[in-house]
């Protein structure tokens, strides 16, 4: 496990606070903490420890760290291209970028060529030591794709093909093997506080991680200060329960619990009845204090006798109960209704069998009874009819008994019984009423003891009324949905009180009694009082409980910022990666960097809970490293902590540089470029670079050895895209013989020019190309003629070469400088004079240039022995 592996391991620990985690988190991502991210953490830290600060998305600040790219490496991955791409910048989408899996492929490019937008690229999708840099859109051409690339890549060997990535998508975990470098990254490997310490990947973390802690507790002594000093509170009754409270004050007091032991208005009132009662206490005798309290009772009685006698109306019993009724008479109307349809059905009068009808069929049964004790009802075949005085005949007779049958059947008793029961309490409910005006004064005498009892008094009166029109009005939904909206607790406070007053009265048989009542309204008084003073410095207390909380919190805080934890993983990590071996591998690195200036070393030292390696001059007591390092040396110091670091982790994977020289003079150019194409030889390197004279030294000491290889390519841009793919070195670093190639292929395109288009684009094209053949001569002059003695970006004038500038003849010096006045007459750039070269030569005559700067190359080569 590496050691920022390990890290993450123990800052996901349940028991780690969150704004340590937050840290290591923005310390992993960027290159350091800058005060908005101070800020944040502060931020976090408060909100953690009780704050109510104000965040969006805080639990996403809980979420484990991931150790993604860190972890000991099982397989080597190495990039091989990038592209195709989805609007990024203006790199030209269909574009792809390669690069070698072995040896050292540098990225030449200009500025405005698209090199910053492809390491932007890998920077985030790779491991980047420091903040990722943005990846922009094409601000030229609107889309809504995202920002997106294909990327290939190897790991362990196998091939990766076209892997989607898309910025701030789904990280591509096996990338994040590849490490990417640029030079802000390599200093934050040294800087710190002034001193130049190398920082292996991962101590740096519990380094700033201290350094945030001892901010935090700073900022946190500052709150804790004011905070000492607690808010004075009027002293209270201990053996009170207010008292209690106020005396157990803690960080974990709420608001509620203050306001539960602050006095009511309806304890108010009972202070105010206690401290009466007491006087009467005092001054009255067991008697006469009995007969008081019945007189209460005797007058509070009928009060609630009447209020009963109300509720038996309204409460929701009698609610249940009408409603049982109603649907009662309702049901068995509709059975007696279906039984009268099948009874009367096809007569020549209608609403026969109804309430009208009966009451008529009732009369004539009367009448007959009367009239004649012994005849029939109804009458039978060849009688009388009582009421139309003509015989009955067959007809009839049968109708009269299907009449009678249906008056004595059961479903129509059971509906006139319902409905008789519904009558009957219909018009209870229409007579019951709730006078309360001869209970005036007791009504007023418990307002005395109960806050608002005359409002609940009068609430429920118009509560009966509303209830009692409910019921009358007959619909049994509306009864069934206003059931329990119902209120008795007035009566129930009533009932209670003339109990609890009896029972006073009853227990008050002697003086010693009075006297044990006496004591009992003392002990409650107390604790009212006690309340009462409560209420009173409410304000103050709730600042005194505000105070506790706000300093438990900030002393919470500050608990989080000991740094022994951290000291004990710190020096746990410092037992496996700080070791000799890696303080060998710093001391080679500085040597194949060919830093030999002056000594330095690297010594174990700590630093407030983190290991580092401070860089020293082992020879000097005074002076400090950073006081006398350039910045050349502080760089190469720098890239020296990066390869220990990589040879201490035994990593094979790919590693990419971004810009590594940029700003260095040339010797420090040399001797990092010789470092880098050594360490091509072990892994995958790749150097993004603007640096022509870099990439010159890059292609020496490639050429220096046969082991080593190395692939150029360079960015170029058009009018409307960037990113150009160009899989050659930029012209300025081409030798003679290649630049002659290229000589060839723009003869190839003079040709189709010739052929095809108008004579001012040919024209165009040749003077282009004689630009290029101009510059191809002044090459050759360098590196053939010259031997090398002196070239444009060399170290210095090599003398050695000069013993092979005896052959130089006129001849020689005539053929340069006639090509070169032919150059200068035709390439596009110079005003030349009227009359000369109106038109551009043929194609053919400029295969002829061509071949007499390739003929002089060749001769110079091969027999002249100019290498």
């Amino acid at each position: 496990m590496t050691a920022i592996a390990k890290i993450v391991e123990w800052a996901n620990k349940p028991d780690r606070p969150i704004w340590w985690k937050h840290t290591i988190r923005l310390l992993i991502e960027k290159q350091e903490l800058k005060a908005e991210h101070q800020a944040l953490i502060y931020k976090i830290a408060r909100k953690e420890s009780g704050f109510p600060e104000a965040f969006e998305n805080f639990e996403n600040y809980k979420t484990d760290l991931s150790a993604e790219g860190f972890e000991l490496e099982e397989k080597a991955v190495t990039l091989s291209s990038i592209g195709p791409i989805e609007n990024i910048s203006a790199l030209e989408e269909t574009q792809i970028l390669k690069f070698a899996n072995i040896g050292l492929t540098v990225i030449y490019g200009d500025n405005g060529s698209g090199k910053s937008s492809y390491s932007r690229i890998l920077k985030n999708a790779c491991l980047t030591r420091g903040e990722k840099p943005a990846v922009i859109g094409n601000a030229f051409l609107s889309s809504k794709l995202n920002s997106a690339a294909k990327i290939s890549f190897q790991e362990g060997g196998i091939d990766f093909e076209n892997i989607n990535w898309t910025y701030k998508g789904d990280e591509i975990s096996a990338l994040k093997s590849i490490r990417v470098f640029d030079s802000k990254s390599a200093f934050h490997y040294l800087e710190k506080e002034g001193e130049l310490d190398y920082r292996p990947a991962g101590l740096h973390i519990l380094d700033e991680l201290v350094d945030i802690c001892a901010q935090i507790r700073s900022a946190v002594d500052e709150k804790i200060k004011p905070l000492k000093t607690p808010i004075t509170i009027p002293a209270i009754e201990r053996t009170t329960k207010a008292g209690l409270f106020l005396n157990t004050i803690s960080t974990k007091t709420t608001s509620a619990e203050l306001t539960s032991f602050c006095i009511t208005e309806q304890e108010a009132l009972d202070l105010k009845n206690i401290q009466v009662e007491l006087v009467t206490l005092k001054l009255q005798t067991a008697e006469e204090l009995k007969k008081s309290l019945l007189k209460v009772v005797n007058s509070a009685t009928p009060l609630l006798n009447a209020l009963n006698k109300a509720d038996a109306v309204i409460s929701k019993q009698s609610f249940t109960n009408f409603a049982t009724l109603i649907k009662n008479q309702n049901d068995t109307y509709e059975a007696a209704e279906e039984l009268r349809n099948s009874t009367f059905t096809n007569l020549p009068v209608e609403k026969i069998g109804t309430e009208v009808w009966k009451t008529l069929w009732a009369s004539a049964r009367a009448f007959i009874a009367e009239a004649s004790p012994l005849g029939n009802f109804p009458p039978k075949l060849g009688e009388s009819c009582p009421l139309c005085l003509q015989v009955i005949g067959d007809e009839s007779d049968k109708r009269l008994e299907k009449f009678e049958k249906y008056i004595k059947d059961e479903i129509q008793k059971t509906a006139d019984t319902a409905k008789k029961k519904k009558d009957q309490r219909r018009v209870e409910l229409a007579a019951a009423s709730l006078d309360l005006a001869p209970f005036e004064q007791i009504i007023s005498d418990f307002e005395d003891r109960k806050v608002g009892f005359k409002e609940k008094i009068s609430n429920y009166v118009i509560s009966f009324a509303t209830r009692t029109k409910l019921l009358l009005g007959e619909d049994v939904q509306i009864i069934n949905n206003a059931s329990d909206d119902h209120d008795p607790s007035i009566l129930e406070y009533l009932q209670r009180q003339i109990k609890d007053i009896t029972e006073q009265a009853q227990i008050i048989v002697d003086d010693q009694a009075v006297d044990l009542i006496l004591k009992t309204k003392q002990t409650l008084e107390k604790e009212l009082l006690a309340k009462k003073i409560v209420s009173d410095n409410k304000a103050s207390i709730e600042i005194e409980i505000k105070r506790q909380i706000t300093l438990g919190i900030y002393e919470k805080i500050k608990e989080q910022t000991n740094t022994r934890k951290i000291t004990n993983l710190s020096s746990e990590i410092s037992e496996i990666y700080l070791t000799t071996s890696l303080k060998e591998h710093f001391t080679d690195e500085l040597r194949l960097l060919g830093f030999k200036h002056y000594s330095v070393e690297a010594n174990t030292r700590n630093s407030n809970g983190s290991q580092l390696f401070k860089i020293v001059l082992p020879e000097s007591t005074t002076a400090n490293v950073h006081q006398i390092a350039s910045e050349g040396e502080q760089k190469c110091l720098a890239l020296a902590s990066i390869f220990a670091e990589l040879r201490a982790d035994n990593r094979q994977s790919g590693v990419i540089f971004d810009d590594p020289v940029n700003s260095l003079d040339h010797k420090w150019r040399l001797k990092i470029a010789n470092r880098l194409i050594k360490e091509s030889l072990v892994r995958q390197v790749i150097i993004f670079t603007h640096e022509i004279v870099f990439l010159k030294f890059l292609i020496e000491a490639a050429e220096s050895d046969p082991s080593y290889s190395i692939q150029i390519t360079s960015l170029d841009r058009s009018m409307k895209s960037t990113g150009l793919v160009r899989n050659t070195p930029p012209w300025d670093a081409l030798t003679t013989a290649k630049r002659i190639k290229y000589l060839n292929v723009l003869h190839g395109e003079l040709k189709k020019s010739e052929a095809n288009d108008t004579e001012a684009e040919y024209n165009k094209l040749a003077g282009q190309f004689y630009g290029f053949l101009r510059e191809a001569w002044e090459r050759l002059v360098e590196e053939k003629l010259l031997n090398k003695v002196v070239e444009r970006f060399g170290r210095g004038i090599q003398t050695q070469r000069l013993s092979k500038l005896k052959d130089i003849s006129d001849e020689d010096l005539d053929k340069v400088n006639n090509a070169m006045a032919k150059c200068s007459g035709l390439f596009k750039g110079h005003d030349c004079a009227p009359g000369v070269y109106e038109s551009m030569p043929a194609a053919n005559e400029i295969l002829d240039d061509i071949n007499l700067i390739k003929e002089f190359e060749q001769e110079l080569t091969n027999t002249r022995k100019r290498n």
